[in-house]
């Protein structure tokens, strides 16, 4: 008989497992939308963390992997993943191997999609043309591009057209 693991657990030996090293790396400030210099954030690919055999893995490997996975999902403020990755370790009958194996990349996907979208509020013409060259791509690896790179290098050309208080108008 399987053993239950609380949800909490999960998350607490997830955290245990020593970070990558590109994560330790410290990116170059970038602009907000309203050109303001902060910290650049960070997307993490979710493909680095499947180090193990979904196929051949214990049950509390795959457990780990999902908390791993919901742990960066909430991180980077993700829509819909971290709900539905909740929603597949509450449910007893879900398969979570199977939902590792097939659903969590869609999902995934779309969730970046979803973040790429919602840079366009107040946004200039750089930043649209490269939020809309990444989603005519549509794939992981375009939005990845985008929401860690693109983004920032777009606002700062934007940034840098504006005109500012001491040029004339």
């Amino acid at each position: 008989m399987r053993r239950k693991i609380p949800a909490g657990v999960l998350i607490a030996l997830a955290m245990l497992v020593p970070a990558a090293p590109a994560a330790a790396q410290a990116e170059s400030p970038g602009l907000d939308a309203a050109c303001q210099t902060i910290e650049r954030k960070v997307y993490k690919d979710i493909r680095e963390l499947y180090t193990i055999d979904l196929d051949t893995a214990t049950d509390l490997e795959v457990r780990v992997l999902t908390a791993q996975i919901l742990h960066f999902a909430r991180t980077d403020a993700l829509p819909v993943l971290p709900d539905e990755i909740t929603r597949q370790l509450n449910d007893p009958s879900a398969d979570l191997r199977e939902f590792l194996k097939t659903d969590v990349q869609e999902v995934w996907s779309i969730a970046l999609q979803i973040s790429v979208g919602r840079t366009l509020t107040n946004a200039g013409v750089n930043v649209r043309a490269a939020a809309q060259k990444a989603l005519n791509q549509a794939s992981v690896d375009a939005y990845l591009a985008y929401l860690n790179n693109d983004l920032y290098e777009a606002r700062a050309l934007d940034c840098a057209s504006q005109p500012t208080a001491t040029q004339p108008r």
